[in-house]
């Protein structure tokens, strides 16, 4: 499991809980989203964005489904930035299943440089993506 992993400098470990499964007896598609939420907004909380008058909004979300999940099972959700734009940030997701060491999910994400003042979309803050940079050494586009 630690090589699925490897890739990402930042990593999210949930239960699987009962109610996270449909009639179908497997976790309902959109609770993988949630998952992937999750670690999204732990990963961007370390930035402590309230502190730079702006912040970042969910442009799209995709997921592929790879594996069904089911209760009892702990996952571990993977998070990096892997390109960075002026306005946005893509960042790759991946969920793991502890029980069966296997992806259960790979998805991704676009985050929006958004100013609450406004209400518009805004440049990304240098401050987040030179954390953004450190951490996940993401391409570039400018």
């Amino acid at each position: 499991m630690k090589d699925l992993l490897a890739p990402y400098n930042y990593t999210l470990e949930l239960p699987v809980l009962w109610g996270h499964m449909d009639s179908m007896g497997h976790v309902n598609n959109t609770v993988y989203f949630r998952y992937m939420e999750s670690a999204r907004l732990e990963y961007i909380l370390r930035f402590e964005p309230e502190r730079f008058g702006a912040g970042m909004i969910l442009g799209s979300t995709s997921c592929k489904f790879v594996f069904p999940l089911t209760y009892p099972d702990t996952i571990t959700v993977g998070a990096k930035i892997v390109k960075l734009e002026k306005y946005k940030a893509h960042m790759e997701q991946i969920i793991v299943s502890h029980t069966h060491q296997r992806v259960a999910s790979v998805g991704t994400a676009v985050l929006v440089g958004y100013d609450y003042e406004t209400l518009a979309k805004a440049p990304l803050p240098e401050s987040v993506r030179q954390i953004m940079i450190e951490l996940d050494d993401p391409e570039i586009i400018d």
